[in-house]
């Protein structure tokens, strides 16, 4: 993660827990990202994240699973301290939401997907520099073997 940056330490700890509640098929998952580093210009980010949604079996194929998303992350530095510094910026923030279903193909042992997904980044820059959002779906398939 530091490769090139020599006598910098960078420490993260995560925790998280999910819940589900297998009658009904409801579920939560919520998760915590604390990053400390010390490297020139730098400090601490935090990650929240929250997902819930149903899994239930509606079509012979197999569970079908609907979902939302939120994750918070302050800190992020998504540009890196030394360019927020360049624009007078000391804080950011990305904020993301999403929703998105899966389906699982029993037979294939295989799950297909569709997601969408809208990320809103900001920061306290003094420049003026402002930031469009960010939108996509994304699609995919995976299988197990």
């Amino acid at each position: 993660l530091n490769a090139g940056i020599s006598g910098v330490t960078q420490r993260y700890f995560q925790a998280g827990a999910y819940i589900e509640h297998v009658p009904t098929g409801l579920f939560a998952y919520g998760a915590y990202g604390h990053d400390d580093y010390d490297f020139s210009g730098s400090g601490q980010s935090e990650t929240y994240y929250l997902k819930g949604g149903i899994r239930q079996r509606w079509v012979p194929l197999g569970h079908t699973v609907m979902y939302g998303e939120y994750e918070h992350i302050k800190g992020s530095n998504a540009f890196s301290q030394s360019a927020l510094a360049g624009i007078g910026a000391t804080e950011d923030s990305t904020k993301v939401w999403g929703l998105g279903v899966v389906q699982e193909i029993d037979a294939a042992a295989m799950s297909i997907w569709l997601k969408y997904r809208h990320l809103d980044y900001d920061d306290n820059n003094t420049s003026g520099v402002a930031y469009d959002n960010f939108d996509y779906v994304g699609m995919g398939a995976l299988i197990n073997f």
